[in-house]
């Protein structure tokens, strides 16, 4: 199939419309797909709590699994995002070597407002555009302060990221209303 490829979906707890309740945080947890074709797909969500799927080009997908967490929290304790930017701009940022043969990219992200104390940090992506026998993707949080932390990108192997959309959520101290 050729050009962009989509579906939707609505976002239910017991049947019911979370009303209160805005979507903050998407990250694909589960792909399957033809290992012989370049994967490309783009998970993305409204405030309403709809999910849209898309994949592109030569991409055949089996199955795909998501994990979106909801809440009605102020950003005061929780605050979550993505990293937006297109091809070039993920292109042009230069990949930086490890010491084993991996390669990664950081992105700074700050905090709006500053949280009271640091917070934890977790991270995910909802949209992926590579090439290889596999794709070899991960994507974690570094140097968190109150103020901001970086969202690191990195593969390995034969994986050529061409594009990807990280993902994240931070909050302060425990949370049990999620």
């Amino acid at each position: 199939e050729k050009g962009v490829v989509g579906s939707e979906a609505s976002i239910h707890e017991d049947g019911k419309a979370m009303a209160d309740q805005r979507a903050i945080f998407v990250a694909t947890r589960k792909l399957d797909w033809d290992h012989r074709r370049n994967l490309r797909f783009n998970l993305t969500h409204t405030d309403g709590c709809k999910l849209f799927f898309s994949k592109w080009a030569d991409t055949v997908l089996f199955s795909v699994c998501a994990m979106v967490i909801t809440s009605s929290l102020p950003l005061s304790k929780l605050q979550a995002g993505e990293i937006r930017f297109d091809h070039a701009q993920f292109k042009e940022k230069a990949w930086e070597k490890d010491e084993w043969g991996g390669k990664w990219k950081a992105f700074n992200v700050r905090f709006a407002p500053a949280f009271k104390e640091k917070p934890k940090v977790a991270c995910g992506f909802s949209a992926l555009d590579c090439r290889g026998s596999s794709a070899r993707l991960k994507v974690t949080p570094s140097n968190i302060t109150k103020e901001g932390f970086d969202v690191v990108v990195g593969t390995w192997a034969d994986t050529e990221i061409f594009w990807c959309k990280p993902t994240w959520i931070a909050h302060e101290g425990q949370l049990a209303a999620l």
